[in-house]
């Protein structure tokens, strides 16, 4: 039946008139193949004692006589008839009502049938895509086929192109589009944009739904060792720490470059964590915390304490720090970072200050070519020193994408 439907759907794309006589024989055969099936269909139903559920009242039963009266019992009938057999209309209705009800018995089966059951199943709009992507490419095949190899002993043409058609004019309520290549470019065009709109309207709300960066309190480094040299840098408690040797580090740049890793202290303490500024995982931080300065339980101040009446408040044209702490010094060599109201989030501090020293040093320490790498640091699990009597308090949701530094290298 499928090869009758073929036929006649290709006869009428190309304009030709059907083989009847052809089809006429093929739609014998199906009687009886249809005749055959349908008695081997009750015949296993009969056997294994289901008989009876054909005619229970449900709406299964329902569906499935629907099911076999298109698909099975109409079309054997229809065909069985010489009359309706030599009939380009009765093959029309004959073929097509096979094909349904073919169709009609997976989507039974599969779907319909399982909506009673405690497992559902919804097909995704990618599983249907490429479902009509197979049968488009099966159709694009067969009219490959008819236009290009001899199937039909007169290859079929469009009557329009041919050399003697008279000239006729085209219908006034079509629109013009323009020149064929101005033509195409639009209609591929709103072809892609509308595909584009369904895609998006497919897609997944919750997917296109952020809240932003969440607000993580870093934690302070925790000691290895007795000696608390080495310390375990795993600010958000996530696992993904950095063992970090206090004493290697000082070799390395030096007794008198604390100010290198210590850029800043706090007014009053000598040097001051990283954690202690720079307090969220993720965030810019307040570097000022100029709330605190202004509110009733934090220092008290008022506006005109430190900003000068008249003058745009800016944190260029407030007064200095030194102003309430005298004893506050800044580091030579970093007397810009009062200036800045904000700096950067605990992440992006870390690896702005390890990883582009690591860079240089990759480069001039020959046997540590990966020093700037992010598994050369990172690493996963508990210190083995930590375990006994620790346990992490861990705050969601964890991130494995950070920011690096612009070091030339390709860090990830």
């Amino acid at each position: 039946m499928m090869v009758a439907f073929e036929s006649l759907a290709s006869h009428w794309l190309y304009r030709r008139e059907p083989e009847t006589h052809l089809v006429s024989k093929l739609c014998r055969a199906a009687a009886w193949v249809l005749a055959i099936y349908f008695f081997a269909k009750m015949t296993d139903i009969t056997l294994s004692g289901k008989l009876g559920l054909i005619f229970n009242g449900k709406w299964q039963s329902d569906l499935f006589i629907v099911e076999v009266l298109v698909s099975t019992i109409i079309p054997a009938v229809l065909f069985f008839i010489p009359k309706y057999r030599s009939n380009s209309k009765a093959h029309w209705i004959g073929s097509s009502m096979v094909v349904i009800g073919m169709v009609l018995n997976r989507v039974d089966v599969g779907g319909l049938a399982m909506l009673d059951s405690t497992a559902s199943y919804t097909p995704s709009w990618m599983e249907i895509a490429i479902s009509l992507g197979v049968v488009s490419a099966s159709v694009l095949v067969f009219l490959f086929a008819i236009e290009n190899f001899n199937v039909w002993d007169i290859r079929p043409e469009d009557p329009e192109s041919h050399p003697h058609k008279l000239p006729s004019f085209d219908y006034s309520s079509r629109t013009w589009l323009g020149i064929p290549s101005a033509a195409s470019l639009t209609k591929h065009t709103l072809a892609f944009v509308l595909s584009f709109a369904v895609g998006m309207a497919l897609m997944s709300g919750n997917r296109l739904h952020a809240e932003g960066i969440d607000q993580i309190t870093v934690k302070p480094a925790t000691a290895v060792d007795s000696l608390c040299d080495t310390l375990c840098i795993n600010g958000n408690r996530d696992d993904q720490f950095v063992e970090f040797s206090h004493a290697g580090h000082i070799s390395s740049i030096g007794k008198d470059s604390c100010w290198v890793c210590h850029h800043l202290t706090l007014p009053g303490e000598k040097l001051s964590s990283c954690w202690e500024c720079h307090t969220s995982m993720y965030r810019e931080v307040d570097f000022f915390r100029h709330d605190w300065h202004a509110s009733s339980s934090g220092a008290n101040l008022k506006c005109d304490d430190c900003h000068t009446t008249g003058v745009t408040r800016t944190s260029q044209t407030a007064k200095k720090c030194t102003a309430c702490h005298p004893a506050y010094k800044f580091p030579a060599d970093d007397q810009n970072a009062a200036k800045e109201y904000y700096i950067p989030s605990y992440v992006d501090a870390m690896h702005k200050l390890c990883v582009s020293c690591h860079t240089v040093e990759a480069k001039e320490i020959k046997d540590k070519p990966n020093l700037a790498l992010c598994s050369t640091c990172h690493r996963t699990g508990t210190p083995p020193a930590l375990k006994a009597g620790m346990k992490w308090d861990v705050t969601l949701p964890h991130f494995d994408n950070v920011v690096l530094p612009e070091t030339g290298l390709n860090n990830k």
